[in-house]
Parts: structure tokens; sequence; C-alpha cells
């Protein structure tokens, strides 16, 4: 046994405290890149989880993270199909509105704004989460039902199978979700459809950002160099890695977010 052990061994009370410390601030540190991680994988799961490659955004839009959803012109879609790798487009519109609550008698109403994501609900869509099973697919083609993430049934006052109204239209919960939580706001998700019923999709020749799929997704940093050469300054294509790495640092430019994160890094540090 060699001298170091031996004096570890003989004299570990005095390196306890050392050890622990250590072992907290380690896993602080990790906590907090952790959480971090977590909010913004659920701030943009639905892109994320998405079977998009690329992702088209209006030129100067840098991320997702409280951008407005960005408009592209609706024509876009079309020409961005004359790429040979592309396999198909969809527009991924976002929006928002008033969410108030149906309260049992007795309780008290929650009127609150919440994020309103949009998917197909077609089989296989680019813009259908891969995490959505058969019976949440189906349950969106509903007219006028929602998705709520678990985590978000009590911020909304509801739970599944209760109505509530968003922007004065009545609106059901059908289907529940995971990991699909909001750092600023609730979200709801609802089929292209129910969006249209509800007068949330883009107008005037707009749409929203596009979400691509490609042959192969192997060649993503090829063919989003491909489409930003043609772009002429109309849009700009990301990969999805990229953006998510966009997301991050827009995300920690975050005053409060940016500030917390940053001031617990350090203490474990």
């Amino acid at each position: 046994m060699s001298l170091a052990l031996a004096t570890l061994l003989y004299e570990w009370r005095r390196y306890t405290a050392a050890v622990v410390a250590l072992a907290f601030s380690g896993l602080l540190i990790l906590a907090q890149v952790g959480m971090f991680t977590g909010i913004v994988k659920g701030a943009t799961a639905t892109i994320d989880r998405s079977r998009a490659d690329i992702m088209i955004l209006p030129p100067k839009m840098e991320s997702l993270i409280n951008s407005g959803g960005g408009a592209l012109p609706e024509r876009l879609q079309p020409q961005v199909y004359l790429n040979p790798e592309v396999v198909e487009v969809a527009a991924w519109d976002a929006d928002g509105g008033r969410w108030v609550n149906h309260p049992a008698p007795g309780k008290k109403a929650v009127t609150t704004y919440v994020n309103v994501n949009m998917v197909d609900t077609r089989p296989g869509a680019v813009n259908l989460p891969t995490d959505f099973d058969e019976d949440t697919r189906l349950a969106l083609m509903e007219p006028y039902a929602v998705a709520v993430d678990q985590s978000q049934l009590a911020r909304l006052g509801v739970k599944l199978g209760d109505e509530a109204s968003l922007n004065g239209k009545t609106v059901r919960v059908r289907a529940i979700l995971h990991g699909y939580t909001d750092v600023n706001n609730a979200s709801v998700t609802m089929s292209r459809d129910t969006m249209r019923l509800m007068g949330m999709l883009t107008k005037d020749g707009k749409t929203g950002p596009l979400m691509v799929r490609i042959k192969d997704p192997a060649r993503a940093d090829i063919v989003r160099d491909q489409l930003n050469t043609v772009a002429d300054g109309r849009y700009r294509a990301w990969t999805r890695a990229e953006l998510a790495r966009a997301n991050q640092g827009a995300l920690m430019k975050e005053q409060i977010i940016g500030l917390f994160l940053g001031f617990s890094v350090f203490l474990g540090f």
C-alpha cells in the first residue's frame, strides 16, 4: 500500500469535508446544466422531436426563443421543393391567446396567456413529433381538440376531458403530453385544422417557419448550404442541431434565467 493511500485511510476525517464539498459542487453544476437543458428542450420540443432535418426561418430571425414565430412568403414553400433532395416541406405556425378554464362550482377561474403550437395529424407528417402516439394523433384530429403537458394541467386549471376558452372559443383537452413545458407561458398543441378554425393561422400570403425533410439526413449540412445559396436573402436555412444551439444561446440571454443559471454554476464552481 502506498504512503499516500495509507495517509488518506488513516486521516480520513480530515478529508471528509473536502470530499463532500467537491461532490456537492459537482452535483450542483450538473443539476444546473440539466435544468437549463430541460428548459430549452421543453420550449422547443415540438421542433426538436419532429421529423424535420432543416428549418427555414426569416433571414433576420436568430432563434425560436421569444421570436414571435416569424413569417415567410407562402410562395417559398413550393420553391424549396426545387431542391432534388427535399422530400417534404410543411409550415409550422405558432400563436398565442387568452386562456380561461371552466372551473367546477366553488372553484376559482384561471385566466392566463398560453402559447399555441401546431402539428399536422397526417401519419408521419414532418411536423408531427415522433413521440406522439397514435391515440394522441387521433385525438387531435377532433375539431377544437388540444393537448396539454402533464406539468401544465394545474397551471391551466384543467384535466383530461375538460373544456376551456381560448380567445373566446371553446376548446377541449383531449390528450396529455410529457416533456412539452414552457419556461415563460404554458403551451397547448392543436392540429392545423383546429388552428384554422380558431383563426390563428398566418394570413395575407404569409406562413410560419418551414420544416423540411430530406432524403438523407446525413446530408443536412450540404442541403442547408444549397438552400442558402439560392435564398437571395429571402430566408435562412438551419439544420436542426444548429438551430438547437441558437435556441440555447438565446435563452441564456434572457435576463432572469441567464443571471440565475450563471450565478448557480459560479457558486458550484
